[in-house]
């Protein structure tokens, strides 16, 4: 197994996160079949991958640390993995719609859930719509979101040409290959029209914790300040020196922020101090970097 633009030599995890059928399993959400693989013992954590070239195998070295306390459930997204795209619309009540559709078929409720980009933003989504089942967010690359943000489009050509092998892989284990391009393309519009914004975050009553990389440009790092303003019981991470896959720069510090506010009581969480007479500036801080198209294709190297 790989991840999209896995560097040579670099070895991931000894699991195949998304391709290990000794763990996997699947469950039917409207029209698709999701996949999902289950480790550990303990309380449930639902791990969710980002979209575009997301996948499960690229957060192995965080599942293998969380699987040493906590049972994990690894979820392959609408379209991606092994999972299913189906033909209903996609749609954010639609994602969430799957996880949980995968929650109550395998979880002990409430459960935690870690997810990524569009991943986290599912979560979000799930908190909101059954708040008693979610007990806690582990946010990564997540924050206010602007319709246009992310590119209209991508040639998925580009897509290919940047990394055959991993395309390859990922082709090999989806149920319609000769999809491929239409599920990314569908991908991609759908996180263009993803709008994340006041009214949405204020909605979310579980405790979340944001997670960022100062250079990420998905998710530029005021957007998670913003939303940890918004979110009623929240607290942020800011990493130094990384990019949107901020797990792989250093995970030794989001380690320390993650596991203690994964386990400890909800009772006992600190929430960021909210500064309302601040919410103004930062605004115009999000409006500047959020106003145009302007994500790069590719994971930059920093500093």
């Amino acid at each position: 197994m790989r991840y999209f633009l896995q560097p040579q030599f670099t070895e991931g995890s000894e699991t195949p996160y998304g391709n290990n059928p000794e763990a996997g399993h699947y469950v039917t959400s409207g029209d698709a079949k999701i996949y999902y693989e289950v480790y550990g013992l303990g309380d449930d954590v639902v791990i969710l991958n980002e979209g575009g070239t997301g996948c499960s195998y690229e957060l192995g070295s965080m599942i293998d640390e969380i699987r040493e306390y906590y049972r994990v459930i690894v979820v392959s997204s609408r379209g991606q993995g092994k999972s299913e795209m189906g033909h209903i619309p996609f749609s954010l009540s639609q994602k969430a719609a799957d996880v949980l559709a995968v929650i109550h078929e395998e979880a002990e409720d409430p459960v935690m859930i870690v997810g990524v980009g569009d991943g986290a933003y599912a979560a979000m989504e799930a908190a909101i719509e059954e708040p008693e089942i979610v007990d806690r967010i582990v946010a990564i690359g997540a924050g206010t979101l602007k319709k246009g943000f992310i590119p209209s489009s991508i040639p998925y050509s580009d897509v290919v040409n940047a990394d055959p092998d991993f395309i390859a892989q990922q082709e090999a284990l989806m149920p319609e290959p000769e999809r491929a391009e239409e599920i990314f393309n569908t991908q991609i519009s759908y996180l263009h029209s993803l709008e994340i914004d006041e009214d949405f975050l204020l909605q979310i009553e579980c405790p979340v914790l944001l997670v960022c990389g100062d250079g990420d440009t998905h998710c530029p790092m005021v957007t998670a300040f913003a939303a940890s303003q918004w979110i009623p019981h929240s607290c942020l991470c800011i990493v130094p020196r990384a990019w949107h896959t901020v797990y792989m720069y250093n995970f030794p510090l989001i380690r320390a922020a993650m596991l203690p506010f994964m386990g400890t009581s909800r009772a006992g969480l600190v929430t960021t101090r909210k500064i309302a007479y601040n919410i103004e500036a930062l605004q115009r801080g999000m409006d500047e970097v959020q106003g145009e198209e302007q994500i790069p294709f590719g994971k930059p190297i920093l500093y």
